[in-house]
């Protein structure tokens, strides 16, 4: 009987080292899990903030596109206003010295 019952201790021993090891081994286990899923939600958070980056980019580039555009507007209406303004006064002081009557300039101005 002391043979029988010695066995089972040593049995028990050896069933609590396994024990022992499987739990060290789970705990190592979720420990690389929880390493793997800060990883992920690190890879996440680095992913959008490159979709706004991206997103930036490309409202920068909308903006630039803007003032470009702006700048040659700006640009030809100042050609257009010169232009204009030239061909009025020549307007004007043809109906001043050549026709001699000043008084008509408004009306055709308008």
């Amino acid at each position: 009987n002391d043979h029988k019952h010695q066995k089972l201790n040593d049995n028990d021993t050896v069933s609590e080292d396994k024990y022992e090891a499987l739990e060290a081994r789970m705990k190592a286990m979720e420990e690389n899990i929880a390493n793997i899923n800060k990883g992920l939600s690190d890879l996440k958070l680095l992913m959008t903030e490159e979709k706004k980056e991206d997103g930036l980019e490309d409202i920068r580039a909308e903006i630039d596109g803007i003032k470009e555009n702006v700048s040659l507007l700006m640009n030809g209406k100042k050609k257009d206003n010169g232009k204009v303004n030239k061909e009025l006064e020549a307007m004007k002081r043809w109906m001043r010295n050549t026709v001699k009557l000043p008084q008509y300039i408004d009306v055709f101005v308008e």
